[in-house]
């Protein structure tokens, strides 16, 4: 095939997916069917050509990985499994070639169910020997056009099988327009609207007072030098002046101050808030005045925040006096730019709009196995080609091309000089950024970058440090949840080690005289563990007995990597499955050798018994955040739509009033629906209280955080 024909063929090859049946086998497979219509004036003939897309799903799971390839017979075509989400579609030895106007359908089944439009993937394209590929046109569009409609109750359910006590069946639909009416009604009911958000502790207004603030009659004063940040903050976002000590004349007047915890609540309980961030506001309509007062910078900044809240875009603010402090510490916002990658100006919106809610953290996730996003010194590989992704099925460019990157070798990833710019600009809005490199499942893009690196400079005859993140294997491929073969970091490699003290080294550089880093983030979720056995290095430690048991390995890499990070005087963090395994058993906190230790607990599907995981980490003595999957993910769709964007592993749908009506301290009161849709009975609350661990330790929970990832 040549270039003209490949192009040809890409422009206009017609592609229609569609889900047939989620039901018929249980929860284990789905049907589907592919359709490919060639409307090219040229015929696509047998030869060494591919189609490549993505499948959040493993197609034929009876079949695919085990084997290189599984071949449809009525099509005559194979699909093999590449690595993640990427598949190839190819010609078998007896394709017939598909002439102009003529169709061919694949039908195949795939893993588990799929129940929405966006768990197909856009930019499929076209590759052959020879040829630079090309985009499939009609897949080209976010739109999903080329995916058909889940348009009865096989396609939009997820399951109906058999279990011990009966059937489990999917129940939900998508919402009629009077259904989804009737619920919001419901919402609005239950909600009072506030002036300002999140709710202040106190506030109390003047029905009819108010002032008008307006650029011509007043001005900012700052009366403390640690507050200059804070007042032209407030001065750019309302074009006031700041009175620098010339403007005496005008007396309406912002006050900007810093004052005791004990007068800014004055006569509210405290107890249970984080009173080192209280603010108060006092807005005089009599004298045109309006003072706001924090215990440091920060809730000065929250003050300002409320103060913005409140000003109309006529210039009126009523007269209100507002008390408040936040209940948590840390109040935060993660966001995935592996999976889906945001420029710099898009983090920057972000930030300013987390500012608005006064979210104060900001998990930064930079690593998986799609790329790395971060330029490390010394380590110019991780982004030279781990921040790159494109059609190079070597990897020895760029990073393979999954969740519908397409074929185009595209770079994405922060330099030192934009990273910095974020971190100052967060620091501005008093938010911290805690980047997370994910180790050691989520390894992909970094284990095949440091092999490269590794390659290079031993080609060059060059001495190097050995950054090797996994060893000598008895070659068995294991895959990850999201399907990647052997992403996990070898835990019996001194040079992982090695790699991690470069890393964290490094990032202390570049948060240095900005924002200090305080913590290591090395997320440790969802670790394909099962690797680990066909590791020699692992192997190794076993024989040797420095850990008893295959399970033990992952305690091990914890602990290794909580003593460098000491050793660099840092903090861990990290999620759940780091420290709580899916057996139930935990690494003692004693056994951690970390000043600090943060775990993010975000499993707790209601049927699983890891549902009280943040409690039980609380009362162990970890510092929790909040992050449960069934309230506080945004990567979930809003309704039980196919339509929607969005995941649904941790339940069908996360709406607003999910969100805003969760409650960390209570985690056994959120408890709504089953995974199914079925609500939660009496009955079944009574049985989980029974297994439920109580929360005996609130102080220990430091915060809840919401997430988005991939989407």
């Amino acid at each position: 095939m040549d270039q003209k024909t490949l192009n040809d063929i890409a422009e206009n090859l017609g592609v229609l997916y569609e889900v047939l049946d989620n039901i018929s086998d249980g929860r284990k497979t789905f049907r589907a069917c592919l359709t490919l219509t060639n409307n090219s004036n040229k015929p696509l003939k047998a030869g060494r050509w591919g189609i490549y897309f993505c499948h959040v799903r493993m197609i034929e799971p009876d079949v695919l990985p085990d084997e290189k390839y599984v071949l449809i017979p009525e099509a005559q075509v194979k699909i093999s499994h590449i690595n993640g989400c990427l598949f190839v579609l190819e010609p078998a030895r007896y394709f017939k070639t598909l002439e102009q106007g003529c169709s061919l359908k694949i039908s195949f089944k795939g893993q588990y169910y799929s129940v929405a439009k966006t768990d197909v993937m856009p930019n499929w394209y076209f590759a052959a020997e020879g040829c630079y590929p090309a985009l499939i046109q009609s897949t080209v569009d976010e739109t999903l056009g080329f995916v058909a409609d889940f348009d009865t109750p096989l396609k939009w359910k997820r399951f109906d099988y058999s279990v011990g006590y009966g059937r489990r069946i999917d129940a939900y639909n998508p919402y009629t327009a009077g259904e989804r009416y009737e619920k919001n009604a419901r919402a609005d009911g239950r909600v009072i609207a506030q002036m300002v958000i999140p709710t202040p502790l106190h506030l109390s207004k003047r029905e009819g007072k108010f002032v008008t603030v307006t650029t011509d009659k007043w001005v900012i004063s700052c009366t403390s030098h640690s507050l200059v940040n804070e007042a032209k903050y407030l001065a750019e976002k309302t074009l006031l002046p700041v009175d620098e000590g010339h403007q005496e004349c005008r007396r309406a007047t912002v006050h900007l101050e810093l004052c005791d915890t004990a007068t800014i609540l004055s006569g509210r309980q405290v107890t249970g808030l984080f009173v080192e961030e209280a603010y108060q506001i006092r807005v005089s309509a009599e004298d045109d005045q309006v003072t706001i007062q924090g215990t440091n910078p920060a809730g000065v900044f929250y003050g300002i925040q409320t103060f913005l809240s409140l000003w109309n875009p006529d210039g009126r603010v009523p007269e209100v006096k507002i008390q408040d402090a936040p209940r948590f510490p840390y109040r935060g916002m993660h966001i995935d730019v592996v999976r889906n990658f945001h420029s710099v100006r898009d983090i920057k919106l972000l930030l300013e709009t987390m500012a608005m809610y006064k979210l104060n953290k900001l998990h930064f996730h930079l690593t998986d196995d799609e790329g790395w996003r971060l330029e490390i010194p010394g380590l110019e590989e991780l982004t030279q080609i781990g921040g790159k992704t494109g059609h190079d099925l070597s990897e020895t460019k760029c990073i393979l091309p999954v969740l519908g990157s397409g074929p185009e070798i595209r770079s994405a990833f922060y330099s030192i000089e934009e990273y910095r710019d974020l971190l100052l600009y967060a620091k501005l809005r008093h938010i911290e950024i805690i980047p997370e490199i994910d180790m050691p499942g989520h390894a992909h893009a970094a284990i095949k970058t440091m092999q490269l690196r590794q390659d290079r400079l031993k080609e060059m005859g060059r001495k190097f440090e050995d950054y090797t993140l996994v060893g000598k294997t008895s070659g068995g491929d294991h895959l990850s949840v999201q399907k990647y073969v052997n992403n996990a970091i070898d835990p019996g490699l001194e040079s992982t080690y090695a790699f991690v003290r470069k890393v964290i080294s490094e990032l202390i550089s570049l948060h240095a005289n900005i924002s200090p880093l305080r913590s290591f983030h090395f997320g440790g979720d969802e670790v394909p563990t099962k690797s680990w056995r066909d590791y020699q290095a692992c192997q190794k430690l076993l024989s040797e007995g420095i850990v008893d048991s295959e399970e033990d390995l992952m305690e091990y890499f914890v602990k290794r990597v909580a003593e460098v990070a000491a050793e660099c005087n840092v903090d861990l963090s990290a999620w759940q499955d780091a420290v709580l395994f899916d057996d139930g058993e935990m690494i003692e906190r004693h056994d951690i050798p970390s000043k600090e230790v943060t775990v993010y607990a975000w499993l707790n599907r209601w049927e699983v018994r890891l549902a009280d995981s943040g409690n039980r980490l609380a009362n162990s003595g970890y510092k929790v955040v909040m992050a449960q999957g069934t309230h506080l993910y945004f990567d979930h769709p809003y309704e039980p739509d196919p339509n929607e964007r969005g995941l649904y592993w941790a339940t069908r749908y996360i709406d607003t009033f999910k969100t805003f009506s969760f409650m960390p301290l209570n985690l056994l009161g959120n408890c709504d629906e089953k995974l199914s849709g079925e609500p939660i009975t009496d009955e079944d609350l009574e049985t989980a209280e029974k297994v439920f661990e109580r929360l005996e330790k609130p102080e220990n929970v430091i915060a809840y955080q919401v997430n988005a990832v991939k989407f």
